[in-house]
């Protein structure tokens, strides 16, 4: 990997009802694009897909150290890549939308849970604590901070992975076809207005999500989309551009240096640093 440049690649696929083909057909995602990828991201819920039916993610669960995640553990090894893996967790009789950060050694680097649930998933799928699931994550020696989906929507939350270095903002989402343009514009934002890039990657469900998987810079300039059909979307992020997007239009540093003051006052606050109000 060449040093201040990450290729990443979103794989913006279906997902089956068998967790067994599913982890088949993301190795064959992975051994197709590691070549070229040196990070490897799969939507919300690839593990089992995105169906809210109790007895259905009753049997579709496994815990992290169950077989799905392994085999995915071995396949980023063999492959020498990075792969951000959501996937559907059982953990102590609780359900959670979760995602796995794997590195190129096939080592787990971290654990994120949804900490909002969309509606549909609520009295199914449990929050997990805000405080203790907005951490960024370093890979290939950029700072990625992730979000699920419905938490893309709240600006507070990519700022507060902003506020803890963020480069990169992974959102893996399950995104309906009605909120394409909330999702087109929500994904632009965020890259904005912290000075990040965002990677976006969409599920596929015919007739029902919108697709348009996207990587976008920190400037707010869609570099890749897939629009509706499976496909991939690659782009070769760098630290150069990222600097120098910052120095262009500071909003983040400008944001840092006064509007948090503001905001800190607003809210009753007597200290300076926006990362205790959030």
């Amino acid at each position: 990997m060449k040093q201040g440049v990450i290729r990443v690649a979103g794989i913006q696929c279906h997902s089956l009802t068998d967790r067994d083909l599913n982890a088949s057909q993301a190795r064959m995602y992975i051994s197709n694009n590691a070549k070229n990828s040196d990070l490897i991201v799969f939507p919300e819920l690839y593990s089992s897909g995105y169906i809210m039916e109790e007895d259905y993610l009753a049997k579709a669960a496994e815990p992290v150290q169950g077989e799905f995640i392994q085999q995915i553990r071995e396949c980023a090894k063999e492959n020498d890549t990075a792969v951000i893996m959501p996937f559907l967790e059982w953990d102590m009789g609780q359900l959670y939308n979760s995602v796995a950060v794997i590195d190129s050694s096939g080592d787990i680097v971290g654990i994120k849970r949804k900490s909002i649930n969309w509606k549909s998933e609520l009295g199914f799928i449990q929050e997990a604590p805000v405080l203790d699931n907005f951490e960024v994550y370093e890979v290939g020696g950029f700072k990625i901070g992730l979000l699920l989906c419905y938490e893309a929507s709240f600006p507070e939350l990519s700022r507060a992975l902003a506020n803890k270095g963020a480069d990169i903002i992974v959102v893996m989402a399950f995104w309906g076809e009605w909120a394409l343009t909330h999702w087109q514009t929500q994904l632009s934002a965020r890259a904005i207005d912290n000075n990040v890039y965002v990677v976006g990657v969409n599920g596929l469900m015919d007739d029902i999500t919108c697709g348009n998987s996207m990587i976008i810079s920190p400037n707010g300039n869609v570099m890749d989309v897939a629009l509706k059909v499976a496909g991939t979307v690659n782009a070769t992020l760098c630290k150069k551009e990222l600097e120098a997007a910052r120095k262009t239009v500071p909003y983040y540093s400008d944001y840092m240096e006064y509007i948090s003051k503001i905001q800190g006052r607003l809210l009753g606050y007597e200290g300076d640093d926006i990362g205790e109000i959030v």
